[in-house]
C-alpha cells in the first residue's frame, strides 16, 4: 500500500490486490480516514499491511504507521525527543 498527498490536497492510495493495481483519492478525508476508507473498500486488514518508515524505512503495520505519523515507534520517539 503506497499513501501520497498530491499536489492538489488528494490522498492517492494505491496497492495491488488480487494481481490488480488498485488506486483511490481521497478529498476531506485525514491520511487515516482515507487508509481506513480503503482498506474497508477491499476488504484489508491494516494490521497487516506494512508501511516503510520515513526515517530508517523498516516495516511498519499500517495503523501504526498512520498513528506515529509515518515513523515506527522508535524513530517518532527520536523525532519528537525533547531536548533541553
Amino acid at each position: 500500500m503506497t499513501i501520497t498527498y498530491t499536489h492538489n490536497g488528494y490522498w492517492q492510495i494505491t496497492d495491488i490486490i488480487g494481481g490488480y493495481l488498485k488506486t483511490r483519492t481521497y478529498l476531506d478525508y485525514e491520511q487515516r480516514e482515507a487508509a481506513e476508507a480503503f482498506a474497508n473498500e477491499f476488504g484489508l486488514d491494516l494490521t497487516e499491511e506494512l508501511l516503510p518508515c520515513q526515517t530508517c524505512g523498516v516495516g511498519v503495520p499500517a495503523d501504526t504507521w498512520l498513528e506515529e505519523l509515518e515513523f515506527c515507534v522508535q524513530c517518532q520517539h527520536n523525532y519528537f525527543k525533547e531536548e533541553n
